[in-house]
């Protein structure tokens, strides 16, 4: 039909085009050329598939055209514009949702339209996973979640063959329902999907098991993705003879049971694995659990404690050790947001070197410790305090000297030193050497000492670190007195009986 109006508009299009350039408009008609659609490119589309880019071939398009979906109306048009001669159109997930065809409409105002259609079939479905994937026969009814691709608002999903009602989930997933006949009977089942024009899609196997042992519990759960663990199921109707198998009911997955009771089992996975989520199993002589789901993921981990917890500002850098819960190799601490290297020791202790510009000014910092995905994720915040370092004098060696003496170094004993730190001697500054926080050394003058006395002794840090110490006192003692020693004497003799004299006498001390 559309080809014969191609043609149509072919024959009449000289005459169109002759009127046209005359400029004899009749009334109500406008110079726009008649549009013809001669291909579209794609052809045809899957259903269910994303927004995409429609080129339209033909003749008669000019930069005012417009594209519509379906039929004419505001709502139905599609972003367009002219590319060359030809048209691109912006075409919607909506318009290919199910299969059939869309008319795909030019209209040039005053010019009419034309219209083709854009075929849109049928995806072919494929089935990538059921769940559950199995159920203990006598099983009153269930709701079977299929995942997988391709599926349509019509798909349908067969139990052996046969239909079973089905909502439409989305493009990857449709959810049937299965009613209790279909599990009352051990067995396996064939479980696909049915798209109406596009056949049938792979099949996945159901497993109805004999009614055995049940799965209460598993223990831990989540595991570490990777790692052996040793697990411990509880349900009922365990034996000796109970098997466990780890992922699927097979002999290469088949593990080793330590101990076993009517209601407890203990198996040895010695592998866990990476796949996210794997189905554990307990098999019996006379049947089978159903599946039991264990994460395999990544703990978060907690922190319970810091050592230390908190240090002076302007501390040398120091080995942080973290306590905890979860912690493991890959685990990464952070300073403030900024990851730190980290040693991991065990699952409940990490250590941190932590450098002095982290510690250099006072304030609050915040550790936490974060595990990698799968699952692992970041801690609870712990805040870390670095406290403004008031200096303290405890005593000084020496603690007093003579007076005249020499040069001399002097060693203060406290707390809250930092490299910034400066000695006062009666309020001077001396040249100070940092030795820790507990210790400085000052150099002293022989000046200072020359004249017996007291001193002042202090400590000042820069303001932001502390400020002044208390004061400490120096002693300068008077020298001892001296041994004397006589030389000689002046005048050496005198006559008895004479009258006063004075004597001078010539000597040492």
């Amino acid at each position: 039909m559309w080809f014969s109006t191609l043609l149509w508009a072919a024959l009449a299009w000289p005459s169109v085009c002759a009127e046209r350039s005359s400029g004899q408009a009749t009334a109500g008609r406008t110079n726009a050329p008649v549009p013809l659609i001669s291909s579209l490119d794609p052809q045809s589309v899957t259903a269910g598939g994303p927004p995409f880019a429609l080129t339209i071939s033909g003749v008669g398009f000019v930069a005012e055209s417009r594209v519509y979906v379906f039929e004419i109306k505001d709502s139905n048009q599609r972003e367009a514009s002219l590319v060359g001669s030809k048209l691109a159109a912006a075409l919607r997930a909506s318009d290919i949702a199910a299969p059939g065809s869309v008319q795909i409409i030019v209209q040039n105002v005053g010019g009419g339209e034309h219209s083709v259609p854009l075929t849109v079939t049928s995806p072919v479905p494929s089935l990538s996973s059921l769940n559950p994937s199995s159920a203990q026969a006598g099983t009153p009814g269930l709701n079977l979640t299929v995942n997988g691709s391709g599926f349509l608002p019509g798909s349908v999903v067969l139990w052996n063959g046969a239909d079973r009602h089905t909502d439409y989930g989305g493009p990857s997933r449709l959810t049937a329902v299965i009613p209790p006949p279909d599990l009352a009977a051990a067995g396996t089942a064939a479980v696909t999907v049915f798209n109406p024009t596009a056949g049938l899609s792979n099949a996945l196997p159901f497993t109805v098991a004999r009614i055995g042992p049940t799965i209460t519990a598993v223990s831990p759960n989540p595991v570490r993705p990777a790692s052996p663990v040793s697990l411990t199921i509880e349900g009922a109707g365990f034996s000796p003879q109970s098997q466990v198998f780890w992922g699927s009911v097979a002999e290469a997955n088949l593990r080793p049971v330590t101990s076993a009771t009517n209601t407890l089992l203990t198996v040895v996975i010695p592998d866990t694995g990476t796949s996210p989520v794997t189905n554990l199993f307990v098999l019996n002589p006379d049947g089978q659990s159903a599946a039991y789901e264990v994460r395999v993921e990544n703990p978060q981990p907690s922190i319970s404690g810091l050592a230390p917890s908190s240090v002076t500002a302007g501390n040398p850098g120091f080995a942080l050790t973290i306590a905890g819960a979860g912690f493991m190799l890959g685990s990464v601490a952070r300073w403030n947001g900024a990851e730190r290297t980290t040693i991991y020791v065990s699952d409940t202790q990490l250590v941190v070197p932590i450098s002095s510009a982290d510690v250099a000014a006072p304030g609050s910092d915040t550790i936490v410790v974060v595990n990698p995905a799968p699952g692992g994720g970041p801690s609870n915040p712990v805040p870390f305090s670095v406290e403004k370092p008031s200096p303290k004098i405890l005593g000084l060696s020496p603690p007093s000297a003579t007076a005249g003496g020499g040069a001399f170094v002097l060693a203060i004993n406290g707390s809250g030193f930092v490299p910034f730190s400066s000695v006062r001697w009666n309020g001077s500054e001396r040249t100070t050497a940092f030795a820790s926080n507990a210790l400085l050394t000052a150099s002293i003058l022989a000046s200072d000492i020359a004249v017996a006395g007291s001193a002042t002794v202090a400590v000042a840090n820069p303001e932001a670190l502390g400020g002044v110490s208390n004061s400490a006192p120096f002693s300068i003692l008077q020298a001892d007195n001296p041994v004397p020693t006589i030389s000689s004497i002046t005048p050496a003799s005198a006559t008895v009986g004479g009258g006063a004299l004075t004597l001078t006498i010539n000597g040492t001390g």
